[in-house]
C-alpha cells in the first residue's frame, strides 16, 4: 500500500512537472524578458492575425477596404496621382497579407522597441551633412524589431530571399556572441549591416550587431531588463489584460534627451549658430511636459472594443500654469440624472476652470490694448463685472447633451441642451435677469413640475423655442423648451433617464463611477440622422441647381436678342455709311464746280457722329453676347461636372462609410484621475 502511495505520488509529482513545463515551454519568452531597459517608444501588438480577423469581418473596414476608386478616379473625385498611391498601398498591404512566411513571422505578436541615441546631435548633423553611409546605421542602432515565431520558421533563408533583389551587393554571414549564434546581412553598397538572432521563439532584428548583442545580454541576464524597469512595471501594473496592442512612451528618458539638444535644436535650419527665441521656444514647451512620466496606450477587443490611454505624473513637477489641469480630481457625476433616456449624444465634465480661462484671456488681451479695451467696453456696456458677478457664480462642471436633429424644415435643426454647475444661485439669477431686461428678450414664464421654466415664443415652431431654467445646482441652457421638461422628468424618474437606458448599459464600464469627464454617442442612431441631413443638403442643392437651370434658360433669351441686336445695328451702320459715301461724293462734286458744300459738311458731320455712336453700341453688344456665352457655357460644366462628382462620391464613400459605421451601435468614454495617474478609456459597441 505505502509502495502504491509512493508511486502515485511521483507520477503526480511528473504530471505536473510536464504540465509545468509545457506551459512555459507554451508561453515561451516575453519581449520585455529579452530587451534592455531604456526604451522611450514601446510598441506591441499581441495575436496579430486574430486582431487582423477581426478588423477586416467589421461592416466598417469592409465599407472603407470596399471603396471603387476606380469610379472615384474616373470621374475626376481623386487625381491619378492619388490614385496611384492607393493601389500602391492596397497591393503592399495585399501581398504582406497573402504572404505565408509573413504570416510566421508577423502573425503571432510583434514589436518595435526605440532607445536614445548615444551620439552628441551636433555631430549627428554634421554627420547627416556628410552623407556618411555608416551614419544611418548608428541612427538606427538603437531601433529594436522583435517578432514570436515558430520553431519550423527559416528565417536565414527568408530573409536571403528577401534581399535577393539587391544582387550581388548582398552578403551574408554569422558571428558567435556569448553562445548565440548572430547571422548578418550586409549591403555593401549602402554599407549597411543587419543583423537578427533567435532567442528560444523570440526573434530580434536591427540594424548593426548592437540590438542582437544587447539582447543576448539582457536574455543571459548580464544586462537589466525592460521587464525589471521599475517605471515600465508600474505602468504595466495599471493595463487591463489581455491586450490586443500596447504603446508605451517614456516622457522622461525623452524630455531628458531633448532638454540636451535644446540648443541644436533651436539652430536648425539656421544661418547662425543660436537662435534665441527658438531656444526659448523649445524651452517653454519643454517647461509644459515636465511632470510627465510615461504614456501608455493599450486596446483590446473582447467583451467591447476597449482602448485605453494612462499618463502618470509627477505633480510635484507639473507646471504650475497647467498642473489644475493634469491633477483636477475625480468626483460623483449627478448630471446624469437629469438627462433623458434617448439621448443621441451626451458629454460631462467637472474640469472647466472659468478662473483659469478668465486669466488666460486676460493675459492674451493685454498684449493688444484694442482687445483689452474692448473687454473692458463690454463689462461696462453690459453692467457686468466678470470676476465679481460671473466667475462666483458658476462652478467646474460643464457639459450637454443633442436629443436629436430634425431635417423636415427649411433647415436642420439641432435639439441641444448645455448645462453649467451653479455656486451662487443669486448671483446667476441676476445675470439671467439682465438678459430678461434686454428689448428683444420678451421671456415667458412656465412652471412645470415645480421648475420654473423661461423661454422665448418665436415663430418657427415648439422646436426653436430657446430657454433656460435652474434644476438641482445646475443651469440648463435649450434650443427648445421641450428639452428643458424632459430634462425635469428625467430628474424626477429614474426610469425617463439615461441611466435606464439598455445602449448606455453595454458601454457603461465605470461611466457611473467618479470620472472627471463622461461622453456618450448612439453612433448607429446619429449615423441616421446624417444620412437625413444628407439628404436634406441635397434637396437644397437640387434646388440651388434647378435656380441655375433657369437662370440658364434666362440667358438664353436674352443671348437671341442680343444676337437680333448686333443684326440689325450692323445694318444700320452699313445704310449709316453708304449715306456718308453718297454725301462726300456729291460733295466732291459741288465742290470741284465751285459750289457751297456748307450744308453737305454738316450732314456728313451728323453722319459720322451717327456712325461712332453705332459702332459703341455694336461693340456693346458684342461684349454682352461674349459674356452671356461664357456663362451659358460655365453654367453647363458646372452643373454637369459639380452634379456627377458629388453624386460619385456620395455613392462611392460617403454612403458605404456611413452605413459602416452604423455597425458600431454605441460609443461610451471616460476620464478618471487616481493615484498621480491620468486614464482616459474608450468604449465601442458593435453589432455581431
Amino acid at each position: 500500500m505505502k509502495k502504491l502511495i509512493i508511486i502515485l505520488v511521483c507520477i503526480g509529482l511528473v504530471a505536473v512537472g510536464a504540465a509545468i513545463f509545457l506551459h512555459v515551454q507554451k508561453k515561451g519568452v516575453s519581449f520585455e524578458a529579452v530587451l534592455p531597459e531604456g526604451a522611450f517608444i514601446y510598441l506591441r501588438l499581441d495575436d496579430v492575425e486574430k486582431s487582423m480577423k477581426q478588423i477586416s469581418s467589421m461592416p466598417l473596414w469592409k465599407a472603407v477596404s470596399g471603396i471603387n476608386f476606380d469610379a472615384l478616379a474616373d470621374k475626376n473625385v481623386i487625381s491619378a496621382q492619388q490614385k496611384s498611391a492607393i493601389d500602391l498601398v492596397k497591393t503592399t498591404l495585399s501581398q504582406v497579407s497573402s504572404n505565408p512566411m509573413a504570416k510566421k513571422l508577423f502573425g503571432r505578436e510583434i514589436a518595435l522597441a526605440v532607445y536614445p541615441i548615444e551620439k552628441d546631435m551636433n555631430a549627428l548633423v554634421e554627420e547627416i551633412k556628410m552623407f556618411r553611409p555608416q551614419v544611418i546605421e548608428e541612427i538606427l542602432s538603437g531601433v529594436f524589431l522583435v517578432a514570436r515565431v515558430d520553431p519550423d520558421v527559416q528565417l536565414a533563408e527568408f530573409l536571403s530571399r528577401s534581399f535577393s533583389q539587391y544582387g550581388a551587393n548582398v552578403s551574408e554571414g554569422q558571428v558567435e556572441y556569448e553562445g548565440e549564434i548572430i547571422r548578418t546581412i550586409t549591403l555593401s553598397n549602402i554599407g549597411v549591416k543587419f543583423s537578427f538572432v533567435r532567442l528560444k521563439d523570440v526573434l530580434v532584428f536591427g540594424m548593426g550587431e548592437k540590438a542582437a548583442q544587447t539582447s543576448i545580454d539582457v536574455f543571459k541576464g548580464k544586462e537589466p531588463s525592460l521587464a525589471r524597469s521599475p517605471q515600465f512595471g508600474d505602468a504595466m501594473a495599471t493595463i487591463q489584460k489581455p491586450l490586443s496592442s500596447l504603446m508605451y512612451f517614456d516622457f522622461k528618458t525623452f524630455l531628458a534627451l531633448i532638454k540636451g539638444q535644446v540648443k541644436t535644436l533651436a539652430s536648425l535650419g539656421k544661418a547662425k549658430d543660436q537662435d534665441p527665441e527658438a531656444q526659448k521656444q523649445w524651452e517653454d514647451i519643454l517647461a509644459r511636459m515636465s511632470g510627465i512620466k510615461t504614456f501608455v496606450f493599450s486596446s483590446r477587443f473582447d467583451p467591447v472594443m476597449e482602448f485605453d490611454a494612462h499618463l502618470f505624473l509627477d505633480p510635484g513637477k507639473l507646471d504650475p500654469e497647467y498642473a489644475a489641469l493634469y491633477t483636477c480630481p475625480s468626483q460623483e457625476n449627478e448630471t446624469i440624472n437629469f438627462v433623458p433616456k434617448d439621448v443621441l449624444g451626451y458629454q460631462w465634465s467637472n474640469c472647466f476652470d472659468l478662473g483659469y480661462y478668465w486669466k488666460e484671456l486676460k493675459k492674451e488681451a493685454a498684449k493688444t490694448a484694442d482687445q483689452a479695451s474692448r473687454i473692458n467696453e463690454w463689462g461696462t456696456n453690459m453692467g457686468i463685472n466678470i470676476e465679481q458677478d460671473i466667475l462666483p457664480a458658476f462652478g467646474d462642471e460643464i457639459g450637454g447633451f443633442i436629443s436629436d436633429i430634425t431635417v423636415g424644415g427649411l433647415f436642420p435643426i439641432p435639439k441641444l441642451l448645455f448645462f453649467l454647475e451653479v455656486k451662487n444661485k443669486a448671483k446667476a439669477e441676476a445675470l439671467l435677469k439682465r438678459l430678461k431686461d434686454l428689448p428683444m428678450a420678451m421671456l415667458q414664464d412656465e412652471n412645470y413640475n415645480g421648475v420654473d421654466i423661461k423661454y422665448l415664443e418665436l415663430p418657427f415652431g415648439a422646436d426653436v423655442q430657446p430657454g433656460y431654467c435652474f434644476l438641482e445646482n445646475y443651469l440648463l441652457v435649450a434650443t427648445a423648451r421641450q428639452l428643458l421638461k424632459d430634462s425635469v422628468n428625467a430628474s424626477k424618474d429614474n426610469s425617463l433617464s439615461l441611466l435606464s437606458s439598455p445602449v448606455f448599459k453595454d458601454v457603461n464600464f465605470g461611466l457611473t463611477d467618479k470620472n472627471r469627464s463622461v461622453q456618450f454617442v448612439r453612433i448607429k442612431d446619429v449615423m441616421d440622422k446624417i444620412r437625413g441631413v444628407i439628404g436634406w443638403s441635397n434637396n437644397w442643392i437640387d434646388a440651388q441647381r434647378q435656380k441655375a437651370e433657369a437662370f440658364k434658360k434666362g440667358s438664353e433669351k436674352p443671348l437671341e436678342e442680343v444676337n437680333a441686336n448686333i443684326s440689325a445695328k450692323e445694318g444700320e451702320l452699313q445704310e449709316i455709311r453708304n449715306n456718308l459715301a453718297r454725301l462726300e461724293d456729291e460733295a466732291w462734286s459741288l465742290e470741284s464746280k465751285g459750289g457751297d458744300i456748307t450744308a453737305l459738311q454738316a450732314q456728313m458731320d451728323d453722319l459720322k457722329n451717327q456712325i461712332e455712336t453705332k459702332e459703341l453700341e455694336l461693340y456693346n453688344e458684342r461684349e454682352r453676347k461674349q459674356d452671356l456665352e461664357k456663362i451659358l457655357k460655365q453654367n453647363e460644366l458646372d452643373s454637369f461636372s459639380y452634379l456627377t462628382m458629388r453624386q460619385v462620391f456620395l455613392d462611392e464613400v460617403i454612403y458605404p462609410v456611413v452605413e459602416g459605421f452604423k455597425s458600431v451601435i454605441s460609443y461610451g468614454a471616460r476620464v478618471t484621475m487616481d493615484k498621480n495617474v491620468l486614464k482616459s478609456s474608450l468604449f465601442f459597441k458593435m453589432t455581431k
